[in-house]
């Protein structure tokens, strides 16, 4: 989705390089999939770099705008029981528990923040087969504002799930943490 941003950036650089002498060293950092945060290799990148500034080439409406976000993914998967559908008592519809925790989720943790503030984004659902399926999964992706915590935001999803759990019978839930970063 960075195509011409990346494009303008390298033009740009390469103008700045041309008319100005910096006084250290500038370096120019793409890197691919960065939404779902592997990139790996440039995050140990740029440890290794003696960077105080940075820009992102995100649109803005040609508005600088300074911030200090975070990122952070976790999956919430559901497991059931799978059972034909001409049986479906047999079976635990991982599904409709995923649906319940995405609720509750919103509900009570997850309102849709404004532009500044944090944000908890639910970018992708997969699950499901030709009967009653046994599992599903939902990816959420957190962007974070100075002072947030991803340690609270565990504790708080933890929170909203238990007392899922104790309302809905065969509820079988788990998050997995994946990659993020975190900026104080």
């Amino acid at each position: 989705d960075m195509k011409g941003g990346l494009a303008a950036m390298m033009i740009a650089l390469r103008t700045f390089k041309r008319h100005f002498q910096p006084s250290t060293d500038v370096y120019f950092l793409a890197s691919t999939r960065e939404e779902t945060g592997e990139c790996p290799a440039s995050k140990e990148l740029v440890k290794s770099l003696p960077v105080r500034y940075c820009i992102v080439g995100e649109p803005t409406n040609l508005q600088l705008e300074i911030t200090n976000k975070g990122l952070y993914f976790f999956r919430l998967v559901s497991t059931g029981k799978s059972a034909h559908l001409s049986v479906p008592q047999r079976g635990v519809n991982a599904i409709d528990n995923l649906v319940y925790a995405i609720d509750a989720l919103r509900d009570t943790y997850f309102k849709q923040r404004t532009e500044g503030q944090s944000l908890f984004i639910l970018c992708n659902i997969k699950g499901g087969t030709e009967g009653i399926p046994d599992y599903a999964e939902a990816l959420y992706n957190r962007r974070t504002v100075k002072g947030d915590s991803f340690a609270n935001d565990r504790r708080n999803i933890e929170r909203a799930l238990e007392k899922l759990k104790a309302s809905v019978p065969n509820l079988a839930l788990r998050v997995e943490h994946h990659a993020g970063y975190e900026k104080e």
